[in-house]
């Protein structure tokens, strides 16, 4: 209780002095900084506010955040320093991690660059040689006017009072027993409220919030939009698209209940003009057809004369059986579709067409997905486009973020799970932390001097009441003496070490010999101890644990091994001084600035 009650002022402490900083911070102007200075560096290479600054604002960073100028904003300055650290300390070891023999970082790769080359191929083969003319614009325009045609519409609003039963009974209960005659009657009666208001002058708007049963548009003021002519019930689209704009109709019957319509806007009918914007819209839509039906002819033609190998054994074999590096199919004996692409595609196949089991066939078919762009790859191949001087700086450029990738993922678990038998063996060894929150219902009576403590301690194994010698002995007013007495359920955070430990080797009635604490001396009874959490109970929250601490060990051991053989200088106090400096202070020095990482590279 002590213990408790010394933390509450504590708080009290921090939480004044926080809202003092916080005021102070607020009145002063934000400081600029010179974003060229260096803040910190590895082995010699510098670290520029600038960089720092791109890396707080990519962190989330917001000068409207009510985080504190004080304390909070140097955190996150700490915070930003480390991950942009650690960025450029992976891109360095990315240069040199090789990733010639893994099979997922291969395979990405293999798929940017098919998706790089082949748009080459298709800019230079294709659409490149799609001439589109002025006459081809206007021919497509003409004969396609319709396309480009806008019925007469209107901007409307409307407040509806609807025939729906159920809002005219109370909330959940059954409507069933009133009848159809009845709601009408309550619907105009409802519909006559709103004419009487209106006519008062209230605004149609604020009258469609309150009573239109229409909720989405009652939140718009009643609104619905532009409507046009033929899309909304025969009645209300004539009676719409009689009125003016501003103008309001009388109540009109639908279907769906009574209506009062008001038109804000009208537009005629029209065409959209053959204007400058609508002939790059045609222009575009022209290539692009004709383009792939080129792109398809030019497809075929190569399909024709491409050889297809499929790995018929392995075809033949369940789909569990496959190692990602296994070939299921080759085109021109130039590119291979490897299981590890395959099963990406298979399952969602399989679900799609609610197939118990996937038949050599229906695997081919999943593969023949994969052959068209294969066919044009290895075309692609054929007329030199991979050894192109850009492709080759793409794929450069996919190898350096794959290694990167690659590179991270060390530090990473994956889908890393415990078994049942790890788990089990876990929770046995820790059997003292699988208790409640608060397992212990404890007494105490606190005393000056061990002596005292002593004495009292005997008295009570001898028979004397504990709860009488606390209400004899323990200091302060006789009226709280009780309650500091009994602390209830305890936990072992909010406890001194010397005492819980006392506490917890007691058996239910035993009292502790004095123990010392900042407080004093106590003796302790422990009048009650909730039962161990069973292991059916503990197993989630033990696997929950497992994977924490070994997601928690791999990363440090990944980050340890990071930063070994790197020096590391930091200018702490330039660091804890730092505000962000906000975009437009950052536009005449961005151009000078390094990429954080591509500078490391």
């Amino acid at each position: 209780m002590v213990q408790r009650t010394l933390l509450s002022c504590l708080v009290l402490v921090v939480m004044a002095a926080s809202c003092g900083e916080k005021l102070s911070e607020e009145t002063q102007p934000v400081k600029t900084f010179d974003l060229a200075a260096r803040v910190a560096g590895i082995d010699d290479e510098p670290i520029t506010l600038g960089q720092l600054n791109n890396q707080i604002y990519m962190d989330g960073w917001a000068e409207h955040t009510a985080l504190n100028r004080v304390k909070d904003t140097a955190d996150f300055n700490f915070k930003s320093l480390d991950r942009l650290i650690v960025e450029m300390l992976t891109s360095k070891a990315a240069v040199d991690f090789n990733i010639d023999t893994i099979l997922t970082a291969q395979t990405s790769i293999r798929e940017h660059m098919r998706e790089y080359v082949l748009r080459l191929l298709y800019t230079d083969l294709i659409s490149d040689r799609v001439k589109i003319t002025a006459f081809d614009e206007d021919t497509f325009y003409t004969n396609n006017k319709r396309m480009f045609f806008s019925p007469e519409r209107a901007s409307a609003g409307h407040i509806l009072i609807s025939f729906n039963p159920s809002y005219y009974v109370p909330q959940g209960a059954d409507h069933s027993s009133i009848s159809r005659d009845s709601v009408s009657i309550l619907a105009r009666a409802k519909m006559a409220e709103v004419l009487e208001r209106l006519k008062d002058g209230d605004s149609f708007e604020s009258l469609a919030d309150e009573y239109s049963h229409d909720r989405n548009s009652a939140r718009q003021g009643g609104s619905l939009g532009w409507v046009a002519r033929g899309d909304a019930p025969p009645t209300f689209d004539s009676t719409l698209f009689s009125l003016t704009p501003g103008q309001l109709s009388p109540a009109i019957e639908t279907q769906h209940g009574y209506h009062v319509v008001k038109m804000y806007e009208h537009a005629d009918s029209s065409y959209a003009p053959l204007d400058d914007a609508m002939r790059s819209n045609i222009r575009d839509n022209l290539i692009g057809t004709a383009a792939r039906g080129i792109a398809m002819k030019f497809a075929d033609s190569l399909m024709n004369v491409a050889k297809i190998t499929y790995n018929e054994k392995l075809l033949a074999r369940d789909d569990s059986t496959y190692e990602d590096n296994d070939w299921l199919a080759a085109v021109n004996r130039m590119d291979t579709i490897f299981a590890v692409e395959y099963v990406k595609y298979a399952n969602t196949y399989q679900m799609k067409n609610r197939l118990p089991k996937l038949t050599v066939e229906d695997k081919k078919k999943i593969l023949g997905s994969f052959v068209h762009s294969l066919v044009l790859s290895s075309e692609a191949h054929k007329r030199g486009y991979y050894s192109l001087p850009e492709a080759r700086q793409e794929r450069d450029s996919i190898s350096f973020l794959q290694a990167r990738y690659q590179y991270r993922m060390l530090g990473d678990i994956g889908g890393w799970q415990p078994s049942d038998e790890v788990i089990k063996a876990f929770y046995d060894s820790h059997l003292d932390e699988y208790y409640a929150v608060k397992p212990l219902h404890v007494q105490h009576i606190l005393f000056d001097d061990s002596l005292k403590a002593e004495e009292v301690r005997k008295k009570i194994a001898d028979g004397a009441d504990f709860k009488e010698m606390a209400l004899k002995h323990y200091p302060g007013e006789p009226a709280v003496r009780e309650s500091l007495c009994d602390l209830g359920y305890i936990s072992k955070d909010e406890m001194p070490a010397a005492f819980w430990n006392a506490a917890w080797i007691l058996n239910p009635g035993d009292v502790s010999r004095p123990v010392h604490t900042e407080y004093g001396f106590h003796i302790i009874k422990l009048v009650d101890r909730k039962p161990m959490v069973s292991y059916e109970e503990a197993r989630e929250r033990v696997r929950r644990r497992m994977i924490d601490e070994k997601r928690d060990q791999t990363l440090n051991a990944w980050r340890s091994e990071l930063f070994e053989g790197h020096t590391i200088e930091i200018d702490s106090a330039l660091l804890r001084e730092f505000v962000y400096q906000a975009p437009e202070a950052l536009s005449t020095v961005r151009e000078g600035e390094a990429d954080s990482t591509s500078g490391s590279r």
